[in-house]
């Protein structure tokens, strides 16, 4: 698989991800765990994107290094801020399938707000999905 076909797919998932913003229903580990995943290389190509630039913008200009990788990593952060209030709603419907998947209320999520309640929900999200009806 080239890193374009790689690329795309993360694409369509990422879509997926948009078109299935629901709490309604349950996500097997899997599928939680390739959503999750085609955020964090979304939000690493966005990271190598914005050092290509910063390389390019500094062989045509007379700035320091050291000035344009400030500029890049300010850049980076507004964009993983703006990334992490876009996805936010998605990573939490899809969190909430997952727990719905393990015999979990979604509600469980509101754990991520507290200290080390995102390890609790990393353990439940490893968890196995449990075969018979569930409440969800």
């Amino acid at each position: 698989m080239s890193l374009m076909d790689f690329i795309l797919k993360q694409i369509e998932v990422q879509k997926d991800t948009i078109g299935n913003m629901t709490s309604v229903g349950r996500l097997n580990k899997e599928e939680f765990f390739e959503k999750f995943i085609a955020n964090i290389v979304c939000m690493g190509l966005s990271l190598v994107f914005l050092f290509i630039l910063a390389a390019i913008v500094s062989m045509f200009s007379k700035t320091t290094l050291v000035g344009l990788l400030a500029v890049v990593v300010v850049a980076y952060y507004t964009l993983l801020f703006i990334y992490w209030i876009s996805s936010f709603i998605g990573i939490s419907y899809a969190g909430a399938r997952r727990l719905h998947d393990i015999n979990k209320p979604g509600s469980l999520m509101l754990l991520m707000f507290i200290p080390f309640g995102s390890f609790v929900l990393l353990y439940y999200f490893t968890l196995k999905s449990v075969k018979k009806n569930n409440l969800y």
